[in-house]
């Protein structure tokens, strides 16, 4: 493991994509308890045991539409799941693309054979940092296949969003007050907060699978290519939302070509200054903001403080 003292007492973000994978498919029985029980949380009930399975399933024909997930395991030896960690609602589209994961999942661990009556539940569970549902104020919401008055059909598929933004509208309660699952958003939001470790100690108390991804992710954070990785993660979704903000833009300008260029140099400075924002409240160091953006720690607190 490469250790850099420059990370001492630094922890990483697990709402990051590279982090999150890595929380919970580390090797170690740390890890997996913490997986089990996170899954537990979000399913509510008793999970036994949790196997890793490959995050790259096949496809039929070459040209069916490939998928890698972030982890996918097989709950008590028969139940796939596969969970994801969505920092991005990228075209408004996300519920297409877990409705699609979840259908695929499914595909795959029904093998040949199966008995019909024996096909196992799938649970899709999307972690998701940015509001989904907005009229909506369930944090956790259960998705499955509903006729329109609302009669269930066989609860095979199952889709999960957890919106980690909701959480605020519960920061008056206690930790006491607050379901599983509820216990393991403050960790997934605060893990990397210098200012809450008190916070985390304390959820560490309560919840032991919160315990176990504590001291991972603690591990984790001493090796440097995974601050690499997470840099590099930040740093792509910044560009790739950067460009396809610019593109937007430039698209809606009309007129000459001057007019165009002006208008597509404010819209990439926009679109920079508003995935600094996004950055800054999903919990990201004000350094590696940054560097990532050119955007500096004034200038996005001059821009919350006049959109108040």
């Amino acid at each position: 493991m490469s250790q850099n003292k420059k990370f001492h007492g630094k922890i990483l973000n697990p709402c990051i994509d590279s982090t999150f994978k890595s929380l919970f498919t580390t090797n170690s029985p740390e890890s997996n308890t913490a997986l089990r029980c996170f899954l537990q949380a979000v399913l509510g009930h008793q999970v036994t045991e949790v196997r890793l399975q490959p995050n790259e399933l096949s496809t039929e024909t070459p040209f069916d539409k490939q998928t890698q997930f972030d982890i996918a395991c097989v709950l008590d030896g028969t139940e796939p799941v596969n969970v994801e960690m969505q920092g991005v609602n990228r075209e408004k589209s996300y519920d297409k693309r877990a409705e699609y994961n979840a259908a695929h999942l499914m595909n795959h661990y029904v093998p040949k054979g199966l008995e019909w009556k024996d096909v196992p539940k799938c649970y899709q569970i999307s972690v998701l940092n940015f509001i989904y549902d907005a009229a909506s104020e369930e944090i956790v919401s259960h998705y499955t296949m509903r006729t329109d008055d609302n009669r269930r059909l066989s609860s095979r598929l199952n889709i999960y969003f957890i919106e980690l933004p909701k959480l605020k509208k519960l920061n008056h309660l206690k930790l006491e007050q607050l379901t599983s699952i509820e216990r393991w958003i403050k960790f997934l939001l605060y893990a990397n907060d210098e200012k809450q470790t008190a916070l985390i100690k304390k959820l560490s108390t309560m919840e032991e699978g919160i315990m176990q991804a504590k001291t991972v992710l603690d591990i984790l954070s001493q090796d440097e290519i995974n601050w690499y990785r997470e840099w590099a993660e930040i740093k792509r979704v910044n560009d790739e939302l950067t460009w396809k903000n610019a593109a937007l833009r430039e698209g809606r300008e009309e007129g000459e070509a001057k007019g165009k260029a002006e208008g597509l140099v404010e819209g990439k400075a926009k679109a920079k200054l508003e995935d600094a924002i996004s950055f800054y409240k999903s919990g990201v160091d004000f350094s590696i903001i940054e560097k990532c953006t050119g955007i500096t720690k004034e200038q996005v607190l001059q821009e919350l403080k006049e959109e108040s």
